[in-house]
């Protein structure tokens, strides 16, 4: 490492650091936690102090058989200042794990509220999340940069008062012990350079075995796992994938090894020539044992303070490249949610445009839409068809704003999209996506997403989804735990009730737009002939887009477009597509045919078991 690096090394140490502890120190809690552990270090500097001393002079004046008032003194300090030390330690620590516990939650709260307003699109990166992961480890020790900054308090207070004693007996055993604590320093510091790349393997590596283990832990998956032996396979990836994270941390504790084996030679070192000076002065000059012993205490308090103050920094400046990902990752610019303030209207004359829209996902070639153009006008039904991969829930999260345009605009009433709050953008849209959440709360909670609710609002919503009898059959009602992941008694709904609850959601919070993708696709065809009926009421005077395979949706809609390949290559009304004879009418009949061979095929059964 040149003069350069070093250089920039500490410069980003001391930059960190100031960063961390103003962080801290700008709360309530902060002020007390910074006060209790500066009082903390100054009382353990003083009886770190006090126990190197007092011995030696206790033996002295035991040897001289002189019994004094000091030495009853000294013998009392000696033995009540530890326990001394411990009732306040104990009483302090308990303070400042109370306030430590405040401010690691203010900034737990503060980082989470960051990252729900991050740009979806950047959340799906892998590095992104890898970077992510680095920050939440800053997180778990956000008080680390107080705790060490405390440290070297102590250890220099110690250091002072220590120096004192050590300089009485030869400077130069100053000058021996330093020798030490400086190739030390050198190792040390090596060795965190190493670490540091180190936990961004691992780190990275560890994502792969996390997602292994989930597979294994969490409860979808145990049927497909069971039903199809899968076990093996899971557990065979999992090991693999653990043995693929081991290889770093071995190194990474090789390093180690290697690093402390050589700061121990050079304490070694120091130790017997300070070891042969004293025992050189008590032989040779007459120092008496008592003084020696002083000595002695103090140069081996006075090593462990320079050792103490060598590592918190080393530790600051651990810290402060975790510090330096956690800024690289909250200063990810928040491109959507500060990108327009204007308040968006949606009705009956309000007309949504795509217009030469081209979008291509990150780190990928060909793009998901190309030169797209459509429009939806307010109070419109529209259903989008079309084989996977043509681009419909590309259009939507483009719609929604989930993403931006990689070329062309979106525009609202012949405004970009983007010039309007990002917030209040997408509390015009009522989604039902193919892949909705299923939230670890109550059953209540996942359709409000809210503390409280209006019950009547509620009701009308589950009503709407077809929800009502199954939640008045769940003992609880509406305060049931979905999922048995953290209460046993909570339960786990059929894909179908899953399904109505998520449109209990979209009901509930009911936009200007609804957004139905594949909304039936886990419903049989009674229940989705029902919930299209539902469907049919809930979007009068509301504008709905429906993207869905199963064209029973069409009987619903003014316009349909047919996607493929990121383009819209059929659009209009079911009468024009189906005289045209393309794409449309070939899968509207494929689909018919399929369902007029499977009645065959139940009719036969009926009568053969006739």
């Amino acid at each position: 490492m040149d003069k350069t690096e070093k250089r920039q090394g500490v410069v980003q140490t001391l930059r960190s650091t100031r960063f961390m502890f103003a962080r801290v120190w700008k709360l309530r809690a902060g002020k007390g936690y910074v006060a209790l552990k500066f009082i903390m270090a100054l009382l353990d500097a003083a009886l770190s102090f006090a126990a190197a001393v007092m011995p030696g002079l206790i033996i002295d004046q035991l040897m001289g058989r002189e019994v004094s008032s000091w030495l009853i003194l000294e013998v009392t300090i000696l033995v009540l200042g530890p326990l001394l030390g411990e009732v306040l330690t104990g009483i302090g620590g308990r303070v400042i794990c109370s306030l430590g516990q405040k401010i690691q939650l203010t900034y737990i709260e503060e980082f989470y509220r960051h990252t729900i307003k991050m740009d979806y699109e950047m959340l799906e990166k892998p590095d992104i999340q890898e970077q992510k992961g680095r920050a939440i480890d800053l997180l778990g020790n956000c008080l680390g940069v107080v705790d060490q900054i405390g440290a070297l308090f102590r250890s220099m207070v110690s250091l002072f008062l220590l120096i004192s004693i050590i300089s009485l007996l030869n400077p130069l055993v100053i000058l021996v012990m330093l020798f030490a604590i400086v190739g030390n320093s050198i190792v040390l510091n090596h060795l965190n350079q190493k670490s540091h790349n180190f936990d961004k393997e691992i780190g990275r590596r560890k994502r792969k075995q996390d997602a292994m283990q989930h597979m294994l832990d969490m409860f979808e998956y145990a049927k497909d796992t069971r039903l199809f032996r899968a076990g093996g396979l899971l557990v065979e990836k999992f090991a693999a994938s653990r043995r693929e994270m081991n290889v770093p941390i071995r190194e990474k504790q090789a390093a180690a090894n290697l690093a402390f084996l050589e700061t121990a030679f050079l304490g070694l070192i120091s130790r017997a020539v300070l070891y042969a000076y004293l025992v050189y002065m008590v032989a040779q000059k007459g120092m008496t044992v008592g003084n020696a012993v002083v000595f002695l205490s103090a140069s081996e308090k006075f090593s462990a303070a320079l050792d103490s103050i060598l590592n918190a920094w080393l530790a600051l400046a651990a810290d402060a490249m975790k510090v330096e990902d956690y800024l690289k990752f909250i200063n990810i610019p928040r491109e959507q949610y500060g990108s327009g303030t204007k308040q968006p209207v949606f009705n009956r004359e309000s007309v949504i445009e795509f217009k030469n829209v081209s979008f291509r996902y990150p780190g990928k070639d060909c793009f998901a839409l190309k030169d797209f153009n459509l429009v939806i006008k307010g109070r419109e039904k529209l259903c989008i068809v079309g084989e996977n991969g043509a681009g419909k829930s590309t259009f939507i999260k483009l719609l929604t704003r989930l993403y931006s345009p990689t070329e062309g605009e979106i525009l609202l009433n012949g405004i970009n999209v983007n010039e309007y709050d990002y917030e209040k953008y997408q509390c015009l849209f009522a989604a039902v996506f193919q892949d909705f959440a299923q939230f670890y709360m109550t059953v209540g909670e996942n359709i409000v997403l809210a503390d409280s609710y209006d019950r009547e609002r509620l009701d009308w919503a589950c009503d709407e989804a077809g929800l009502t009898s199954v939640v008045e059959g769940l003992p609880q009602g509406y305060d049931t735990q979905v999922s048995k992941w953290i209460d046993e008694s909570g339960v786990d709904l059929s894909g179908g009730e899953s399904q109505k609850m998520a449109i209990a959601r979209a009901c509930y919070h009911a936009g200007e737009i609804y957004l139905l993708d594949e909304p039936t696709a886990e419903l049989d065809p009674n229940a989705e002939y029902k919930i299209y009926q539902q469907f049919d009421h809930m979007t009068e005077e509301k504008c709905a887009i429906f993207i869905t395979h199963r064209l029973a949706a069409v009987q619903l809609a003014d316009k349909i477009a047919v996607f493929e390949e990121g383009r819209i290559v059929e659009y209009g009304t079911h009468e024009e597509l189906y005289a045209k004879q393309g794409i449309y009418s070939g899968m509207l009949d494929r689909q018919a045919e399929f369902y007029r061979n499977t009645e065959n095929e139940e009719e036969c059964m009926e009568g053969a078991a006739e």
